[in-house]
């Protein structure tokens, strides 16, 4: 979004200066971004349902240096999803969100000092919940079995590509994910996912895994940095079977973490 917005305006200052082969010029790579970000800008056909069971789930990268719990706690509450899921979560923000297990008694987690750690809580029982860890790094995914096994639902957060070789692990991640996820089931993937979804790891693992970008039809839906709109880009997401609807997909507001959570409800 940010690249059209720089060319359009570039694009503005040599149609006014009458330079004609720069405007054309600029055009293309114009028309080519569009193609990229006008599509999510269309909503999605839903598909007909038979049990038509609604969801609501939380993501959010709390940020492992993230004091402010009662402020999330309070987002919690005014939100009141079925299930969240949480990246970075460390010991003390494990033992800050204990009077949240009250009404999320149903939990699996992998706590950890650097910036991996994972947890998702539910008010709906698990009918199985397990760490999943792949990679030299052991970077831990949860993989939870719901509503008589019928939904699959994984949080994960795959390493950012700071550099070559977190790029390459990250990659791998996706493509482990794509593995896993099981012709014709309900299947969600919802996470920091550390990539745009114009990256063709992106969209390899939606192509791999058969799933759709629940942003369709709910626009750019930028989620981090939290602290700057104007190079804001989306690389947290929730990923869905084509049997999944969406329901609603939304941002929401700044917590005190460098991401901004995600909210969405959807129905199978």
């Amino acid at each position: 979004m940010q690249y059209l917005v720089c060319y359009a305006v570039a694009l503005i200052v040599a149609l006014l200066a009458k330079s004609w082969k720069k405007a054309a010029f600029i055009t293309l790579p114009i028309l080519f971004l569009l193609t990229q970000i006008v599509p999510g800008y269309v909503p999605r056909t839903k598909v007909a349902l038979v049990e038509n069971k609604k969801l609501k789930l939380l993501f959010f990268n709390v940020y492992s240096g993230n004091r402010n719990y009662n402020r999330f706690m309070d987002y919690v509450k005014s939100e009141n999803p079925d299930i969240i899921v949480l990246a970075e979560v460390n010991y003390k923000w494990w033992n800050a969100l204990a009077e949240l297990r009250t009404d999320y008694p149903h939990h699996k987690e992998s706590l950890r000092d650097d910036n991996f750690g994972i947890a998702m809580l539910s008010r709906i029982p698990f009918d199985e919940a397990a760490i999943v860890k792949r990679g030299n790094r052991g970077v831990p995914s949860i993989r939870a079995l719901l509503f008589n096994k019928k939904l699959c639902i994984w949080g994960t957060h795959p390493l950012p590509p700071r550099r070559l070789d977190y790029s390459i692990n990250r990659n791998k991640q996706l493509k482990f994910l794509a593995n896993k996820v099981v012709a014709g089931s309900n299947t969600v993937i919802i996470g920091d996912l550390n990539t745009v979804p114009w990256s063709p790891y992106f969209k390899d693992l939606l192509t791999d895994a058969n799933l759709y970008d629940s942003r369709q039809g709910y626009g750019n839906q930028a989620s981090w940095p939290s602290g700057n709109s104007l190079i804001r880009i989306p690389i947290d997401h929730c990923l869905l079977s084509p049997s999944i609807n969406v329901i609603s997909r939304k941002i929401g507001p700044d917590l005190y973490s460098d991401h901004l959570p995600v909210v969405i409800e959807i129905e199978f």
